[in-house]
């Protein structure tokens, strides 16, 4: 038995777990314009459970049309957390990216009205109690639309965010010590 498992946990370890991705959709994504005379800016960061902000500066952030192929990186990766495999590289050229400046600002200028996914991954970093930095990866990814009418979006990109890391108190670190309300 114990054979068994071990070529059952070699064969998923080698074959990889990630989806398989949907045929790429040229003819669907053929169509889809980039070019516009419209501009999408804000800001990157997160928000952890006590209320500790974190800006996403210098990481990369994405804009692609929404297409059967985004979809389903946006059902399969970002809601579901499972992974997918690499995208078809003929998809690079329908993908918009920028890098976000030393205060999170993006900027996407001559973009098309239309639907889009607008992405980073960010890596939360969090000190434990061994002084340790941890840094956790964490998707933020949202569904916008462009109206022809508009000139420029301005959209936060961000969520709450639990972060698993352990953080410790000042009292379990002893910077103070607890007063005894008996004296």
């Amino acid at each position: 038995m114990q054979k068994i498992l071990t070529a059952f946990f070699m064969i998923m370890l080698f074959s990889g777990c990630a989806t398989p991705r949907i045929p790429f959709p040229e003819s669907e994504l053929a169509v889809a314009n980039l070019k516009g005379d419209k501009t999408v800016k804000g800001r990157v960061f997160l928000i952890d459970q006590q209320e500790e902000e974190q800006i996403g500066a210098g990481y990369e952030v994405i804009l692609e049309p929404v297409s059967s192929y985004s979809d389903q990186w946006y059902e399969v990766a970002y809601l579901n957390n499972r992974p997918l495999k690499k995208a078809d590289p003929r998809y690079g050229k329908y993908v918009l990216k920028v890098e976000a400046d030393e205060q999170g600002k993006y900027t996407f200028g001559n973009v098309a009205p239309g639907n889009y996914y607008l992405s980073s991954q960010f890596f939360w970093k969090a000190t434990t109690c061994s002084a340790e930095v941890v840094a956790t990866p964490v998707w933020i990814s949202k569904k916008i639309f462009i109206k022809p009418n508009d000139t420029i979006l301005e959209i936060p990109l961000t969520k709450e965010f639990t972060s698993p890391t352990i953080i410790c108190d000042l009292y379990n670190q002893g910077d103070w010590e607890k007063e005894d309300p008996l004296l």
